[in-house]
């Protein structure tokens, strides 16, 4: 029997049993997890080991592993184009360049990675996702009005794919 069921069993007996027969207290039971097994292994993967077990969907799909750029490389590139610091992005400063730079950061996350709005706000200062939403609005604005600005981000952008 499931050791949960055991437990929640004795509760429930504990509870219905007369108050002169109730035990003091009804000892938990430890339950030990283990990781599911994995059904199939992708052809690329030899055998199955714990460094590889749980990298199997990147193994599955390497195409997908080169579209895919990390955040941090991405405020490391937007660092060097804008000259605002990877720390002064995640700040909480307000300052012109610092918004602009961490806006930018933020769009180009959106663009080159699959990551929700929540996580490029986490990563960019552990921001709310509406604030990464309307970076990127402002981004996609300011890249319709200003065609300098367009090539910028996508001078940004080859850096980043290089």
């Amino acid at each position: 029997m499931n050791p949960d069921m055991v437990l929640r069993r004795a509760i429930i007996a504990a509870r219905s049993a007369p108050a002169r027969y109730r035990p003091a207290r009804v000892q938990p039971m430890a339950v030990v997890v283990e990781p599911a097994p994995i059904v199939a292994l992708p052809p690329t993967v030899p055998e199955k080991t714990p460094e590889n077990a749980f990298r199997v969907t990147w193994y599955s799909f390497p195409e997908l592993e080169k579209l895919e750029h990390p955040i941090s490389k991405i405020k490391r590139a937007v660092s060097a184009a804008t000259g605002v610091s990877v720390f002064d992005m995640e700040s909480d400063r307000r300052l012109r360049p610092f918004v602009d730079a961490r806006q930018l950061g933020m769009y180009l996350a959106r663009m080159m990675t699959k990551h929700s709005f929540p996580a490029i706000g986490r990563a960019f200062g552990d921001r709310d996702n509406a604030t990464a939403r309307h970076a990127i609005e402002m981004v996609e604005a300011k890249i319709a009005a200003d065609p300098e600005f367009a090539a910028r981000v996508e001078q940004i952008r080859k850096a980043i794919d290089a």
